[in-house]
């Protein structure tokens, strides 16, 4: 019998809170991801798409179906001095308006100049679908790939570009990626500030968590003691935890990461950051729900861990 990825000790609950869709820059829908997440027998999921939140009462139903609870989220773009941290926002107060605005301003910014970039490149007569039509996947014959995807990318306009341009997709996305950045502002302008956006979460009821923190540390644009540094400020402003294993990390220095969260008493979260790119699986890094329940319980946050759908165990 194949194992499930959350295959562990019997009575084990695992969840997987870093899953990402076509809504933002995943490759697979919501319904797949969902799918994915049943299969990997996770006791709960969440869809923390970038800028905003994948999540409705027909989504967690499907979840419900599969066996999963579906927990809102998303995940917040921000700089701190000149440092990228990617905040996690969890539970029903991350769809509090005022964070979904917030959340989606660095969105906001980017699809502003790639709708410039399309604009230049429909007034030098290149023919072009509608701006809304790209973002939906509009086909030839067929249905939209992703109709409810909000977030343009290069390579997402490269597939429409490629035609009149003739010239391969990649080309096309690296013509539409140079205009791009001739376009756009400096990352300071792009991004919101890390605490503000650790305090919003938690001030709304949510439980915010910083992902792959240490993802910069292969480029030098970070190091090790910055990181820490860093943390230590954000557990001030609100944070709960943060992602001591993804596939940003080497597993070899999980133990590491996870004496530096004890140390600054976050909590330890583990996830996949799937995209779907086949880069890493639903259910990769498996995080016991009483992880989550940990940080929960630190914010105040009521999460509803009813068990519904095809499995019951007994709660």
């Amino acid at each position: 019998m194949t194992r499930s990825p959350c295959d562990g000790t019997a009575g084990q609950a695992f969840c997987d809170l870093h899953l990402h869709t076509t809504n933002s820059d995943g490759l697979m829908s919501p319904e797949e991801v969902i799918e994915r997440a049943g299969r990997a027998a996770l006791r709960v999921m969440s869809i923390s798409d970038h800028s905003r939140t994948t999540y409705d009462a027909g989504l967690e139903a499907l979840a419900a179906a599969h066996g999963t609870i579906l927990l809102p989220g998303l995940e917040i773009s921000t700089m701190h001095h000149d440092r990228k941290y990617h905040v996690l926002g969890y539970g029903h107060g991350v769809l509090d308006a005022k964070v979904q605005e917030f959340a989606f301003r660095p969105t906001a910014i980017k699809n502003d100049v790639y709708g410039r970039v399309l604009a230049g490149l429909r007034a030098a007569g290149t023919p072009l679908p509608a701006t809304e039509d790209i973002l939906a996947g509009v086909q030839e014959d067929g249905p939209p790939l992703h109709p409810r995807k909000w977030m343009l990318s290069a390579t997402l306009i490269g597939r429409y570009l490629a035609r009149p341009l003739d010239v391969d997709p990649v080309r096309a996305a690296a013509v539409v990626r140079e205009r791009y950045n001739a376009m756009k502002s400096s990352e300071r302008d792009r991004y919101v500030p890390t605490e503000r956006a650790i305090a919003m979460v938690r001030d709304a009821g949510g439980i915010p968590v910083i992902a792959h923190p240490f993802w910069e540390c292969h480029s030098g644009r970070n190091s090790w003691g910055g990181v820490v540094g860093d943390l230590g400020r954000f557990t001030a402003a609100g944070l709960a935890g943060v992602e001591v294993s993804s596939r940003h990390d080497s597993p070899a220095d999980e133990n590491r990461r996870r004496e530096a969260a004890h140390r600054l008493r976050l909590v330890p979260f583990r996830s996949s950051d799937f995209h779907g790119n086949g880069k890493t699986a639903v259910g990769q890094f498996p995080m016991p729900v009483e992880h989550l329940i940990e940080a929960a319980d630190r914010c105040g946050v009521d999460i509803p861990l009813h068990w519904s759908g095809k499995a019951d165990d007994g709660e």
